[in-house]
């Protein structure tokens, strides 16, 4: 026998050198095609399993990565000799048997001098000098580290095999924010992985809150130990987009964490900042806010998603359209709003028309996938819009019939320092799981008293068994009003009250116990007289 071979039962393996004459082997990427044939590959092991039938044995290299089968009899290891991070030379058999692509060893042997050269787009970032945002914001330039790590961190779990995992909240900045995301994404894993393997890498789910919630977590943690457990998978990549950066977030944050969950978080609601810090930092990966900078809400999750996309893959569809939807989604206002506005192209009505689809879209679907409607909604021909007038329309007439129960229902009354307030009994003034929900409701409200009193200071206050929901207008914030600042000074006052809440400064919500509640509006009451 040659000593270069060692035989194992009735399989012999060879561990030999490379020759310079050798025909180049095919890279693993072409076993990501779906064309039959044979193949010979040279690349790294990354992991074995062990199934009853055969053994599978997951290779890569700098261009991709594949699972293929060796097979002696049920159940017992094939090359035994080879263990995981061995560099081999195998001879592979591609069969598409009833659409299903088999990959079958027919030939492996460790060799010794393999060259995995990785520094490639799913590894290498750009120098930072090198990153030109798409429009100029000195608080997107001074979150530029904050980008590249972000980036760094998706093309590494992409290139390790890890799930990435985006979740967002169920609003037009959100979806914004995760489309663009997704696709900057999807290409990369295709490229690694094939396009027949793609969604086994890859998901999103929409959240109903503007926070990671608890069950949210749950759901994803067990989906992630079930993927670990069945297939030896790394665990995900967890991508947060317009939630994850107040207290709220912090349970499920520092649920995942204790799961070593990788956590980026790319959010612009108001944060407490200390020395470029807010209170999720101690447990996440990445965090992209303006509020970090010295930014605000108007710099939305939506447009840094979209900034973050074109850094991950700057070849990906350029969705222009995407930031200023975020923007007109969220009411944005200034300077970053009114460049993404220009370079979209697109009349500021037409986009306000699609921002309330996707809202009402998103009412109904709640945490479901969308499935690509969201994108049919964003993506329809300007010059056919019949979806969009078919939903729209519905939209209008069922605006129309809620304002006047808000109009008739609402208490009115104006303070001493002369801020109009509007409550009202909001959970006995909608139609549960009709559109529009009890928090879009109140900013129809507020939006009607604005229309009829012009530029004065408004609030308005939707009220049910446990919980507030807010709006205001920007004369309000400028006077002092914010959501955040309340919802603290209420966990001090009434700590027995279980609050919980926050959002925007002029737009957010808070929790309690039922028994809280008077207190509770009372208090907000004098919050609003002493501004």
């Amino acid at each position: 026998m040659n000593e270069n071979e060692k035989t194992f039962g009735n399989i012999t393996i060879k561990i030999k050198k490379k020759k310079d004459n050798q025909s180049p082997p095919n890279k693993v990427s072409d076993l990501t095609s779906n064309e039959s044939g044979a193949y010979t590959i040279e690349a790294r092991i990354n992991k074995i399993i062990q199934t009853r039938g055969p053994t599978i044995f997951k290779i890569e290299d700098n261009t991709g990565a594949a699972d293929i089968a060796g097979f002696i009899s049920p159940g017992e290891r094939a090359y035994p000799e080879i263990k995981e991070n061995d560099s081999v030379h195998a001879k592979v058999i591609i069969k598409i048997i009833d659409d299903k692509k088999r990959m079958n060893i027919t030939e492996m042997s460790k060799i010794e001098d393999i060259s995995m050269e990785i520094d490639n787009i799913m590894t290498k970032e750009p120098p930072a000098q090198d990153i030109i945002f798409t429009i100029k914001s000195p608080i997107l330039d001074a979150l530029k580290d904050n980008f590249m790590s972000a980036s760094a961190l998706i093309k590494k779990s992409i290139y390790d095999g890890r799930q990435v995992l985006i979740r967002h909240h169920a609003d037009m900045d959100g979806y914004a924010g995760a489309i663009a995301l997704e696709k900057a994404i999807m290409p990369l894993i295709e490229k690694r992985f094939g396009n027949r393997d793609k969604w086994f890498h890859y998901d999103r789910s929409p959240s109903v809150t503007p926070f990671y919630e608890y069950k949210d977590v749950l759901k994803d943690l067990s989906f992630a130990k079930k993927n670990i457990e069945r297939f030896q998978r790394l665990e995900p990549l967890v991508i947060l987009v317009d939630n994850g950066s107040t207290e709220e977030d912090l349970l499920s944050i520092r649920k995942a964490k204790l799961y070593n969950i990788p956590i980026i978080v790319i959010d612009h609601h108001f944060t407490e900042v200390k020395d470029e810090k807010s209170i999720v930092d101690p447990y996440i990966d990445v965090h992209i806010n303006p509020y970090l900078k010295g930014g605000d809400k108007n710099l939305t999750a939506g447009m840094l998603a979209y900034e973050l996309s074109k850094i991950i893959n700057h070849t990906a569809d350029d969705m222009k359209i995407l930031p200023a939807l975020a923007g007109i989604g969220d009411r944005s206002k200034g300077y970053e709003f009114e460049q993404y506005l220009k370079n979209s192209k697109k009349d500021k009505d037409y986009l306000k028309k699609i921002a309330s689809c996707v809202d009402y879209e998103a009412s109904y679907l709640k945490f479901m996938q969308d499935s690509g409607l969201i994108y049919d909604l964003i993506h329809e021909d300007e010059k056919n819009t019949s979806l969009i007038d078919l939903i729209y329309g519905d939209i209008q007439e069922k605006i129309k019939i809620q304002t006047e129960a808000l109009l008739n229902y609402a208490d009115k009354k104006t303070l001493k320092n002369n801020i109009i307030i509007a409550i009202i009994d909001i959970a006995r003034s909608t139609q549960r799981g009709n559109f529009p929900a009890p928090g879009k409701s109140i900013g129809i409200l507020n939006d009607s008293l604005n229309q009829k009193h012009g530029a004065k200071n408004i609030v308005s206050i939707g009220h049910g068994p446990d919980f507030i929901t807010l709006r205001s207008n920007s004369s309000c914030e400028k006077m002092g009003f914010n959501v955040n600042l309340f919802v603290a000074r209420l966990q001090k006052d009434i700590p027995y009250g279980m609050v919980s809440g926050g959002g925007h400064e002029v737009a957010g919500s808070i929790r309690f116990v039922e028994n809280a509640k008077d207190e509770v509006l009372e208090k907000l009451t004098k919050y609003i007289e002493e501004l």
